[in-house]
């Protein structure tokens, strides 16, 4: 039977520095994050997979292409998924954005010029039942935080709920860890391994 795994991609000097990367940004993994990517990589090495998907943004595509490498499988890569559009945030250091900021953000991301909510899920939503269809043995998916929690939350409750969605949105997340998933809310770390439902 074909199992899904997710990934967050390595650590970059953005990640470090907390900063919002959203889509616009192309910042390349920093050593740390090419050392995670490897050890990412042997876990994979571990499992055993015939496929993997990635976010085409530079980040992601580096780490898969790390995995790629060794096990040589090729790539698929899904511009669907790519980070959140943050819009106007991106570039800007998280802990400088207020609650108040946030709020606002939550109720109405359009007004930062970024994605809805809904809309990165319909997009990750897309992605996922097309693999889910495809697949043929385990398959890797290699993307970013904020989508990689809204693939979360969408194995977990099956659809888009935004109240639950957004309590899950404060989980934070980590670096390298392999963790299986079903109703997950622990921490996630940067080029760890999480288990979806097939």
């Amino acid at each position: 039977m074909s199992k899904i795994y997710i990934a967050r991609h390595g650590e970059t000097d953005w990640n470090a520095r907390a900063k919002v990367q959203g889509q616009t940004a192309q910042v390349p993994l920093n050593d740390k994050g090419r050392e995670q990517a490897l050890a990412l990589l042997e876990k994979c090495r571990e499992i055993g997979f015939s496929e993997i998907h990635a976010s085409d943004l530079a980040r992601a595509k580096e780490t898969a292409e790390i995995l790629n490498d060794d096990l040589g499988l090729g790539i698929t890569f899904d511009k669907r998924l790519r980070e959140v559009s943050f819009g106007d945030w991106e570039g800007r250091i998280f802990h400088d954005i207020s609650k108040d900021e946030w709020a606002r953000f939550n109720e109405n991301p359009k007004a930062f010029n970024a994605e809805t909510h809904e809309e990165v899920a319909d997009r990750i939503k897309s992605a996922f039942d097309e693999i889910r269809k495809k697949a043929k043995g385990n398959v890797v998916v290699v993307f970013h935080g904020g989508a990689l929690k809204v693939a979360i939350h969408l194995d977990k409750y099956g659809e888009f709920k935004k109240k639950e969605f957004l309590k899950d949105f404060l989980v934070p997340i980590k670096n390298a860890e392999l963790i299986k998933l079903k109703g997950f809310l622990g921490p996630i770390k940067n080029a760890g391994l999480i288990e979806l439902e097939k």
